[in-house]
């Protein structure tokens, strides 16, 4: 489960992926405008709740909202 804090939410138009296996340093997000946004992630494991919080760019598009995975 994950829920956006709207408080935190805020436009980054310069913001640039970093680079990884799968993307070369600063290669441009998509077209659209693209924000940052804490969210606070929580999941259950062997019956703990396990919760954390972390900031996460997301691009709206044509009134889609995409993010951003660090995985190939």
């Amino acid at each position: 489960m994950s829920v956006p804090d709207l408080n935190t939410i805020s436009e980054t138009p310069t913001w640039l992926l970093p680079g990884s296996a799968c993307n070369a340093v600063g290669t441009e997000p998509l077209p659209g405008r693209t924000f940052i946004v804490s969210v606070e992630f929580s999941d259950t494991y062997n019956g703990f709740p396990d919760t954390y919080r972390a900031d996460v760019h997301v691009t709206l598009l044509d009134g889609e909202l995409y993010h951003y995975v660090p995985t190939c």
